[in-house]
C-alpha cells in the first residue's frame, strides 16, 4: 500500500500517580473556589497503569506507517519511554497552550490546542492512552 500523505498520532498523557502532579492538580482545583463534580475530578480519572506503553506497542506493530507520535503532557515523561526514538515527540502543555490558561488539567482545553503542535501532520489520529490496535490498520 502506497501512502501519499503523512499521518501522525497525538496522545494526551499524564502520570496521575506522581505526587507533584497531584499537588499541582489539587491546587488548581482549589483555586477555582467552586464545588466540583467528583466524577470529573476524581483521582481515578488520572491513574496511570502504563497503558500508554502497550498502546504505543500496538501502533508500532499494526500501524507502522505512522510518521510521528506526539505525546502531550504537563511537565512529565513516562519513566520507561525512549525519548530518543525517531518517531516519538514529547510536547509539554506550555509549548502549545498560552500561559494564561495554564496549568490546565482539562482534556478538552488541551484538545483545543493540539493544532499548535509544531510539525503536526494535517492528517492525524487522536488516541487516548487506553486505546489499542488489535490488528493491522490502513490509513
Amino acid at each position: 500500500m502506497e501512502l501519499n500523505f503523512d499521518v501522525d498520532i497525538v496522545y494526551l498523557w499524564c502520570d496521575g500517580n506522581d505526587p507533584k502532579f497531584q499537588k499541582q492538580r489539587l491546587a488548581a482545583l482549589e483555586a477555582t473556589g467552586k464545588t466540583l463534580d467528583k466524577d470529573s475530578t476524581s483521582n481515578f480519572r488520572f491513574i496511570d497503569t502504563d497503558e500508554l506503553k502497550y498502546s504505543l506497542r500496538s501502533v508500532e506493530k499494526f500501524a507502522p506507517w505512522i510518521r510521528n507520535i506526539y505525546i502531550v503532557t504537563f511537565e512529565q515523561v513516562p519513566k520507561w519511554l525512549d525519548i530518543n526514538h525517531p518517531k516519538i515527540k514529547v510536547i509539554d502543555h506550555k509549548d502549545i497552550i498560552p500561559a494564561r490558561y495554564l496549568p490546565t488539567f482539562n482534556s478538552h482545553a488541551i484538545e483545543w490546542n493540539m493544532h499548535r503542535i509544531p510539525g503536526l501532520a494535517e492528517n492525524f489520529v487522536y488516541f487516548n492512552d487506553d486505546m489499542f490496535l488489535i490488528k493491522k490498520v490502513r490509513p
